[in-house]
């Protein structure tokens, strides 16, 4: 085509490689919905994440929160969290909004308290990162 094999060989190769990358690229994204692999590895490390083996403690009612379980397809875990409502759950799962008022840093703290001792260690140190901003600051970031 060009004159030359070696440059009519390498675009050869190209698109071979191109053509059989696709393929496999459709036949993993394939598998991967009809086994619900994204769901099952975002389970297991949010489970991971919570330091919940049991999954009947911290993730069960993170699963179980209206703002995740409608991301879910007909009652099912979802494959995907944005992090603003993973970081809002969180928060809602730690310190809960009440009728009465809004959330306090200090209910948010007390909160951190009521956690097993090593995600209090991680929530702690979370919050030291976040420079105990105020909790409508930290909303606009999230």
């Amino acid at each position: 085509m060009f004159g030359s094999a070696i440059l009519d060989t390498a675009i050869g190769l190209i698109f071979v490689f191109l053509a059989v990358s696709l393929a496999v690229s459709a036949a993993n994204e394939l598998l991967a919905a009809l086994f619900k692999l994204r769901a099952k590895n975002l389970f297991l490390g949010i489970q991971e994440l919570l330091q919940d083996p049991s999954t009947e403690g911290l993730v069960t009612r993170f699963y179980e929160h209206p703002l995740i379980a409608r991301l879910g397809a007909k009652g099912g875990k979802p494959s995907y969290i944005p992090s603003r409502t993973f970081a809002l759950t969180l928060l809602d799962i730690v310190a809960p909004v009440t009728a009465a008022s809004n959330r306090t840093m200090d209910d948010l703290k007390a909160g951190i308290e009521k956690l097993p001792a090593s995600l209090q260690v991680t929530f702690r140190v979370l919050l030291d990162e976040a420079g105990h901003d105020s909790l409508d600051a930290a909303g606009d970031l999230v």
